[in-house]
């Protein structure tokens, strides 16, 4: 008689298998919620330590930073490089625009009738600088009935890419194209107006140059009077 233990083997079928895989990524699936939702919980009361404590600072006073971060600011300008710092030095001058010729006019599209482009060219006749200058072009039917309109920007504070064109100096001359579109191919007008205008300011940037102003001349006859009222003060002391 053998003394070797019988192995029962117990075949599992699909839904055994089923079961057993469901119940074992369901149990998985909680313990890592469970794990992600305490260490949630745990940063959100950091936080919240963090903000009531920033606050009670705030409303006791204690943190200097704040007030010295206040006096600082009106003199935030000069901590921008000097070529962002003299672009935010300018002014609204709409008068400037009688000495800045405009003209629009259009032209065919060279893939498609629908879309037309419209030459831009500006002319700055005046002695100031333009840091800013957008217009609004607008093309319109036959009947005078708007179809397309768009901003455009002829000058910018500072040349960047695309629309940022840079400022249009005195006597200056640019000429770009804008594309349109249009629902139906025909005859059609364009018209713009200058929506913005301002004009750079040197005295406001600092960049003009401070000539110190020569002290005032001594006057001749006081200081000739001085001179002898000094000498005969001298023949009467010596002995």
């Amino acid at each position: 008689m053998s003394s070797v233990p019988a192995v029962i083997v117990r075949k599992g079928g699909f839904l055994n298998g089923l079961f057993y895989g469901f119940f074992g990524f369901l149990i998985t699936t909680v313990i890592c919620a469970t794990g992600v939702g305490i260490y949630g919980m745990r940063i959100a009361d950091s936080k919240v330590v963090q903000v009531l404590s920033t606050t009670e600072r705030l409303v006791t006073g204690v943190p200097g930073w704040l007030d010295a971060l206040f006096e600082a600011l009106p003199n935030w300008g000069e901590a921008l490089p000097p070529a962002m710092a003299d672009a935010l030095h300018d002014r609204r001058d709409p008068d400037y625009r009688e000495h800045v010729d405009v003209a629009v006019r259009l032209v065919p599209g060279r893939y498609s009738e629908h879309r037309q482009r419209a030459v831009v060219e500006v002319v700055n006749n005046g002695t100031e600088t333009i840091s800013l200058m957008a217009l609004r072009v607008v093309i319109a039917d036959e009947d005078g009935v708007p179809a397309y309109e768009r901003a455009v920007y002829v000058a910018t504070p500072l040349t960047i890419e695309d629309e940022w064109r840079g400022p249009l100096l005195p006597g200056s001359t640019r000429k770009f194209t804008v594309r349109v579109f249009t629902d139906d191919p025909g005859d059609y007008e364009v018209s713009h107006e200058v929506t913005e205008l301002r004009v750079w300011d040197p005295a406001a940037s600092g960049s003009a140059p401070d000539v110190p102003e020569a002290p005032p001349a001594a006057d001749a006859p006081d200081a000739a009077a001085a001179a002898m009222t000094t000498d005969a003060d001298s023949a009467k002391s010596a002995p």
